[in-house]
């Protein structure tokens, strides 16, 4: 196993280059990398320890909190809307009265219960009204009964 460095008669002769590959910068950066891999291995298994949050819901039977009372579009089993317990006929009818709501506009936060049955399509069609009617935070309502049916 003979390494050429070109000062051999042949070379000069064939006029032509080195062929042979050097392995020493490979090697080097191999070694390298190993090194890195075996000191930030050990680290990765190490990490803070952050409590979870207790997501366990509020007691149904317990009324919520005054003042807690957030605005909420509902969608029923059939895809119809109420809005301040006013019916809405259809998505026009509702992007006006959306835009049109002083305290909505001001806060620019809505929620939005909708049956779980409703197709997906539908509920994003609604969505996308409030998104247009100039509402930044929408939320969806989940109650813990639709949780728990799945």
């Amino acid at each position: 196993m003979g390494m050429n460095v070109g000062s051999s008669r042949s070379n000069k002769r064939s006029g032509g280059s080195l062929a042979d590959i050097n392995v020493t910068p490979l090697v080097d950066i191999l070694l390298v990398l190993l090194i890195i891999f075996m000191v930030t291995a050990p680290m990765i298994h190490h990490g803070a320890s952050v409590p979870a949050p207790d997501v366990s819901p509020q007691d149904p039977k317990q009324p919520p909190p005054q003042g807690s009372e957030k605005t909420t579009l509902f969608m029923d089993q059939s895809g119809k809307l109420s809005y301040r317990n006013q019916p809405i006929l259809d998505i026009p009818t509702l992007a006006k009265i959306l835009k049109a709501d002083p305290d909505l506009q001001k806060n620019q936060e809505l929620y939005l219960q909708a049956d779980p049955t409703l197709s997906y399509g539908r509920v994003m069609e609604v969505i996308g009204t409030m998104r247009k009617a100039g509402v930044k935070k929408i939320g969806m309502v989940v109650s813990p009964e639709d949780i728990q049916e799945r």
